[in-house]
């Protein structure tokens, strides 16, 4: 509310619609922002990116066992990086983002 009241007051924003949307749009990136560049968003990605890496350069398609991402972020909690189990539904949109489904046990790359 201060913040609405101090934009509105030194002329940053003409109104409060103007500084509602201003808001809004601002916490909308900063959302994006974090999920993107920390916490298990980022952590998946690298892990993706190394399984990735690893199996180019044998020669295999990708292929993550489920069970084995499962205890990687068990580690990741453990060691205090990240600080709760995502929820299924969170996992399976994050490694969405990252080009990958689940197909029986195993994650892999979405054609």
């Amino acid at each position: 509310m201060d913040l609405l009241t101090t934009g509105i007051v030194t002329g940053i924003w003409q109104n409060e619609t103007e500084a509602l949307n201003k808001l809004v749009d601002y916490f909308s990136w900063f959302k994006t922002e974090i999920d993107r560049y920390s916490g298990i968003a980022k952590y998946l990605a690298d892990y993706v990116h190394q399984e990735l890496r690893n199996a180019m350069s044998a020669g295999l398609p990708i292929k993550i066992n489920a069970e084995e991402l499962r205890r990687q972020i068990e580690v990741w909690l453990h060691q205090n990086w990240i600080l709760e189990k995502p929820k299924t539904n969170h996992l399976k949109a994050l490694m969405a983002e990252l080009g990958m489904v689940l197909d029986r046990g195993y994650w892999i790359k979405r054609n």
